[in-house]
């Protein structure tokens, strides 16, 4: 029994006539009564009553089976049709992982707006994690797409494509009666005896690693990281209450911006560049589109 012996079933019971029914379905008549013939072989039982040279009749074991028929029609018709749909990009799922300095930048947002708007079928879920996070859920295969600061080993996984994005600037923040505050000629170096507060290495070690190089290159010294916060949120927090400084992406910029002064330096720019990094192996329309659409609203900015 196969689906285009249902087929051949359902539409000779709806037109009770062979002919007709042949017609309709595009094959002969004699086909099509060889179709019905080897079903009912197969399922042991008449389905039509064909006593009556002028009309045919559906059986009991006919007409109960007809019901059936056509809701196993109706679920293949369903299945079909979402196949096609999520083949072609217009239904499924799109899980997106992104920082949350990512997901402050209207360029994102925007992007995901117009594919909600794009794709009313798709259900798209975002997820807002570390960069560490981020890495391992792409590399599992968890997330279609990440947004996330630069990291070796995901440029060097032969899996994963990485597609550089935009440069993420970064701004020093210090409370608003820190003597550097205030300081015209802000130097990297002039933080050699302030103490730094980040997030931790664990889950943001592109961001320690920076931290370190630019104070080392740029001020000759190691930076002191002795208290570490769970999320750049937390770290203004903790500058806001006097126990350190902090740096964080421009998305952060002017929070609480009547207790906290955000600095840049004169001589050089503070900047992580972040990437969209996905499976090579998984395909999805709709996050190739999205891909597109960030990327061109990205180069525009």
């Amino acid at each position: 029994m196969d689906f285009t012996q249902l087929r051949h079933f359902v539409e000779t019971a709806h037109q009770m006539h062979f002919a007709v029914a042949a017609k309709a379905l595009g094959i002969t008549q004699p086909a099509l009564s060889n179709s019905i013939h080897t079903l009912e072989k197969e399922l042991g039982y008449r389905l039509f009553d064909c006593s009556n040279k002028r009309k045919i009749y559906l059986t009991p074991a006919g007409e109960s089976f007809l019901e059936d028929s056509e809701k196993l029609l109706g679920g293949l018709h369903v299945a079909q049709r979402r196949a096609k749909e999520a083949a072609s990009g217009q239904s499924g799922r799109l899980v997106i992982g992104a920082l949350s300095s990512s997901l402050g930048r209207h360029e994102v947002l925007d992007t995901l707006v117009e594919i909600q708007t794009s794709y009313p079928h798709v259900t798209l879920e975002v997820i807002d994690d570390n960069s560490a996070g981020l890495s391992a859920r792409v590399k599992a295969h968890a997330l279609d797409l990440v947004l996330t600061r630069f990291n070796q080993t995901l440029l060097d996984n032969d899996e994963l494509e990485c597609q550089y994005l935009y440069m993420d600037e970064l701004y020093l923040v210090l409370r608003n009666d820190h003597p550097l505050a205030s300081k015209q000629d802000l130097s990297i170096a002039d933080l050699r005896d302030e103490r730094i507060i980040l997030v931790p290495q664990t889950t943001s070690p592109a961001l320690h690693a920076y931290v370190r190089q630019i104070c080392e290159t740029h001020g000759n010294f190691i930076p002191i990281v002795r208290d570490e916060s769970s999320s750049s949120f937390t770290a203004l927090r903790l500058v806001e209450a006097g126990m350190g400084i902090t740096f964080v992406p421009a998305a952060y910029l002017g929070m609480f911006a009547d207790r906290l002064v955000y600095r840049q330096f004169p001589s050089i720019q503070t900047a992580l560049p972040v990437y969209a990094v996905f499976s090579k192996e998984r395909k999805s329309i709709v996050r190739n589109h999205f891909l597109a659409l960030l990327k061109r609203r990205f180069n525009n900015a």
